[in-house]
């Protein structure tokens, strides 16, 4: 495998440039998230898809179940890491 070095700084510089232009609105919406204001309309719509309740709090119970119930279909598929990898 040979190292090229315009590769390098073109994989650097897009990733720069895609940092700078979502920093701001992802920063806003993250501030947004963690402030327990509201929820944007397509939020409200997911949770209503899903029938959760928009300002339930997730008890230890119900994180626990989920946990049991998705973590072994990590392992079905393969390595537990999406099943990309090819087992020997």
């Amino acid at each position: 495998m040979r190292f090229s070095i315009f590769a390098f700084v073109t994989q650097v510089t897009v990733l720069v440039v895609a940092l700078a232009a979502v920093h701001r609105p992802l920063g806003a919406y993250l501030a947004r998230a963690a402030d327990d204001a509201g929820h944007l309309r397509f939020e409200r719509w997911i949770y209503r898809a899903a029938g959760v309740g928009a300002d339930s709090t997730q008890t230890w119970k119900a994180y626990a179940r989920s946990v049991v119930a998705f973590a072994p279909r990590g392992h079905l598929r393969g390595t537990g890491t999406g099943g990309s990898e090819r087992r020997p």
